[in-house]
């Protein structure tokens, strides 16, 4: 007998977070520019330099800094973790309740001692009739719902714009310093009181836009995190034989990018 329950599948939302969301801004230090000295911003050069197989170390070790300039920018991050829930009608044949055994022995059949004449039916085994797909034979099934909880993380980042020239994508694998760190479950509170507008304004945008896209019917937020990174940014002007070339120097890990390098044999990357 077929089960009425059979359905291609339903939501159930997780249960509403018992916590509710802060209702004040965040405080935030020590949101002063990065600089370098000319001593790191010439060694981090020559080391871009001697990376390269078709440089010449010489603009780099003898080249003339002329000025040196701070562009650092913030980079926000907003992440976050969602549950959603799934269930679904499934059954299986019923073949009684497990960790019980029968305590008698069924006879076993003994096979024919004569040399039958008509051959078995191969698909109903000589009874007859077909046995069941739903319950193979047993007469019974067991209709149940299938629970499918997921667990996921969804991570926005905006990095605020910088009149420098370096472009943004050179950021994305550099690191900066960690001036604000908020972890909040169930969600968080939208910056207000950050000194940089554009900061501001991309946090409140995130966290409407993932409470809309992940705080729904079918799956509820969990936590969310945001930081915020200063992430440094040096435009070093040099001088070699008598002419004017620029190069960068950014992140933690003093990355350099400088696309008009003026001695290199061939075609290389910028990075």
């Amino acid at each position: 007998m077929c089960s009425p329950h059979e359905s291609q599948g339903e939501f159930l939302p997780p249960p509403m977070p018992t916590m509710p969301m802060p209702e004040s801004g965040h405080t935030h230090s020590d949101l002063n520019i990065l600089s370098i000295t000319e001593d790191e911003a010439r060694e981090a050069f020559i080391k871009f330099a001697s990376r390269k197989c078709c440089y010449s170390s010489s603009p780099a070790r003898d080249g003339v800094i002329t000025r040196m300039e701070a562009f650092n920018t913030y980079r926000y991050r907003l992440k976050t973790f969602s549950e959603s829930r799934s269930t679904e009608w499934s059954q299986e044949p019923y073949i009684g309740m497990p960790h019980l055994s029968c305590d008698r022995k069924r006879k076993r059949r003994r096979p024919c001692q004569r040399t039958c004449q008509r051959p078995r039916c191969h698909v109903c085994r000589g009874l007859g009739y077909l046995p069941c797909c739903k319950c193979q034979g047993r007469k019974r099934i067991v209709v149940y719902v299938v629970l499918e909880v997921n667990w996921t993380s969804h991570t926005d980042v905006y990095v605020v714009e910088q009149n420098s020239g370096l472009k943004v994508d050179h950021l994305r694998k550099v690191s900066g310093k960690k001036i604000l760190k908020d972890t909040q479950t169930p969600m968080v509170h939208s910056l207000r009181d950050f000194p940089d507008p554009a900061v501001v304004e991309a946090s409140e945008r995130l966290t409407r836009e993932h409470h809309a896209n992940y705080h729904s019917q079918t799956s509820r937020i969990r936590q969310q995190r945001q930081t915020i990174e200063l992430i440094p940014i040096t435009r070093v002007g040099y001088m070699w034989e008598e002419k004017s070339f620029v190069y960068f120097v950014f992140g933690k890990e003093f990355k350099v990018s400088s696309e008009d390098y003026p001695a290199k044999c061939c075609c290389c990357s910028v990075l």
